[in-house]
């Protein structure tokens, strides 16, 4: 069985990391969305293994269409979020 993707906006050093690590570890595909490009970079290499995939996606959620667009590039490599 397929988990749903984890979506994480926002991510960082501090929860955003710890959120992503959380659900890498249960198996969930995990999509990063974040300003940083070179950190989300750093973050996706930790995190991803032949098991389980992590994306790095960049956008400033202050802006909504960067967001949607990450957002939708998310779902369409990794797959929706279970609701």
């Amino acid at each position: 069985m397929s988990l749903g993707t984890a979506v994480i906006v926002g991510v960082g050093p501090g929860l955003g990391l710890a959120l992503a690590r959380t659900f890498a570890g249960a198996g969930h595909p995990v999509a990063l969305l974040a300003r940083d490009a070179t950190r989300l970079d750093c973050y996706v290499a930790e995190l991803t293994t032949a098991e389980r995939a992590a994306r790095a996606y960049t956008a400033d959620a202050v802006h909504p269409a960067q967001l949607r667009s990450a957002l939708d590039a998310a779902i369409e490599d990794l797959g929706a979020p279970e609701s």
